[in-house]
């Protein structure tokens, strides 16, 4: 729905009051966002980098947990933010930042609204592994664009279920009482989409464009007019994660569905592309479990979910 993506609808149209919640939602973290005006000057030095992400204790503790754990396998402890950015680099410690700062800003739960906030992370971020693992397959340098698209396709179902909780129950009702699918349902309640949703907030973050195109159109790649490999990247990570029993769980998800236009647009990077290459990413996602679990960190007495 293009009004919804240009900021404005008729008045009166039910897309407006969604627009004006999402422009109140709240800002990323000083630290992310001073971090990401750094990472694109060119002039910044590793020493001001180090330090900015220091003055957050939380966020080093969790980051130097992540770095250490058994996805990453280094024979001897990273003690340091400093020596973390030596051996892995700026691109996938900002990747690690945000990716723990967007989880901390949405981590409790939807209180009535019968969506499983962990459940929803775990798919996410099987997203975003399964997406920055198709890096090398499809030739695209920049791992850490392809871990925060997948990690954030979903982010609009939480801005309904937690901040639209009426339009939420409106939603859920159609598709379970109505057998609407979830893009019916949310365009008959609300007049935009949790994709449309979505895109809203990463422009409010002022992420890049590759980003919040590919969180819009991750069911509908093709629609992607400046990066469309990154959208169909997302799209085909999505799908695979779901395969492996990492669904959202959401009362309104729907059954994957490959889209072919996606599909041709991956082989123009990779013209022997068959279900081979499927298996290969489910296979390689599997071995990212334990890194999800460190990224979650979920609360005492709950579990991964497996579904299948």
């Amino acid at each position: 729905m293009e009004a919804s993506t240009n900021h404005s609808a008729p008045p009166g149209h039910p897309a407006v009051s969604v627009i004006r919640k999402v422009e109140e939602l709240p800002s990323l973290p000083g630290v992310v966002a001073r971090l990401n005006e750094m990472v694109a000057d060119p002039e910044v030095s590793v020493d001001e980098i180090v330090r900015v992400i220091s003055l957050d204790q939380s966020l080093t503790t969790r980051i130097l947990k992540v770095v250490n754990s058994a996805y990453y396998g280094f024979p001897r402890r990273i003690s340091t933010i400093r020596h973390a950015l030596i051996v892995l680099g700026l691109n996938e410690i900002q990747q690690m930042i945000l990716g723990t700062a967007v989880i901390e800003l949405f981590k409790d739960s939807c209180d009535g609204a019968g969506f499983d906030i962990w459940r929803f992370w775990e798919h996410s971020l099987a997203c975003a592994f399964a997406a920055k693992g198709m890096a090398r397959t499809f030739h695209h340098r920049v791992t850490g664009e392809l871990f925060v698209a997948g990690l954030l396709h979903d982010i609009g179902k939480v801005v309904l279920a937690r901040y639209l909780p009426g339009e939420f129950s409106q939603v859920v009702g159609r598709v379970v009482d109505h057998r609407f699918t979830s893009a019916e349902a949310e365009e008959a309640c609300m007049g935009i989409t949790h994709a449309e949703l979505g895109y809203l907030l990463a422009d409010h973050w002022n992420l890049p464009l590759s980003i919040s195109q590919a969180i819009r159109d991750h069911h509908d790649p093709a629609r992607s007019t400046e990066t469309p490999l990154i959208s169909a990247v997302v799209h085909l990570a999505d799908l695979v994660a779901i395969r492996n029993g990492l669904d959202t769980g959401d009362p309104w998800w729907d059954d994957p569905v490959l889209d072919r236009r996606a599909w041709n647009t991956l082989k123009g990077r990779k013209l022997d592309l068959d279900e081979t290459d499927i298996e290969g990413f489910s296979s390689e996602l599997k071995r990212c479990r334990h890194q999800i679990d460190e990224f979650l960190e979920r609360p005492e007495g709950s579990s991964p979910h497996t579904r299948g």
